[in-house]
């Protein structure tokens, strides 16, 4: 049903000229999702289905287990201005790569 959901809001979102992006933030993994699904089982569909996708949960999951996660988030785990910028630098790259003005021209 979730992976309809997304084709369906892809649809909707493309057909009126924007780009649907997807921004994976969660890591899966068998105790909250209840499966075997993996974030790669996503990342596959999107691709076999035209969705542009982002694995932002990778560089979270590094701000996470760098040496330095104090700079970016508080004891709770709720990110500090550092996370957030650190996040919001990662998507702005990864979201260029969907967006034709960013696009290197071929020759």
């Amino acid at each position: 049903m979730t992976l309809r959901l997304i084709r369906y809001f892809r649809d909707e979102v493309e057909a009126d000229g924007a780009k649907f992006v997807l921004v994976d933030g969660q890591a899966f993994y068998d105790v909250n999702v209840g499966t075997r699904y993996k974030n790669r089982d996503l990342e596959e569909y999107c691709r076999e289905n035209g969705i542009a996708y982002i694995p932002a949960y990778v560089r979270y999951a590094q701000l996470k287990g760098s040496p330095e996660k104090s700079i970016y988030f508080f004891l709770d785990d709720h990110m500090k201005p550092a996370g957030t910028r650190a996040m919001s630098e990662f998507l702005a790259e990864e979201l260029k790569k969907f967006i034709p003005a960013f696009q290197k021209p071929t020759k």
